[in-house]
């Protein structure tokens, strides 16, 4: 079982920035939207490969939310703090830090949002191996 412990170890996240634009003109139909939603990532190691952070950032609908007749824009960026317990590549570590802080990124969004005077947003489980173009099997 020792072989299944991450050599990642994650200490905790903060909120950088939250953008949240409502479209006051969004005229719903009967037909449910879409969730339109973006995901990014940026890992950061520091030069010993001992600390490092990931930053996520996950955008829901489009700036130009306005003209797409979607009821509202909203963005957050998050960093998370790890420290590594064994040398590890930035692609690994980028890979493995957004599985790691994807949960908190959906449990934000799903918390402003139940907040914001709109049905709350849940973010559906994420495959990081299609977000980053990998197979299961790396």
């Amino acid at each position: 079982m020792k072989d299944a412990v991450s050599v990642l170890r994650f200490h905790t996240y903060s909120v950088d920035e939250m953008v949240y634009r409502r479209n006051y003109d969004f005229f719903s139909s009967e037909q449910e939207i879409e969730l339109d939603f973006h995901l990014e990532a940026k890992a950061i190691l520091s030069d010993e490969n001992d600390k490092s952070i990931i930053i996520l950032t996950c955008e829901i609908f489009s700036d130009d939310f306005e003209k797409n007749n979607v009821p509202f824009y909203l963005k957050t960026t998050v960093r998370g703090f790890f420290t590594c317990s064994e040398e590890v590549n930035i692609e690994d570590f980028q890979f493995h830090g957004m599985a790691i802080l994807l949960p908190y990124v959906r449990s934000i969004i799903t918390s402003f949002t139940a907040q914001s005077g709109i049905n709350p947003i849940i973010l559906p489980p994420i495959n990081v191996y299609k977000v980053f173009g990998k197979s299961e099997t790396e």
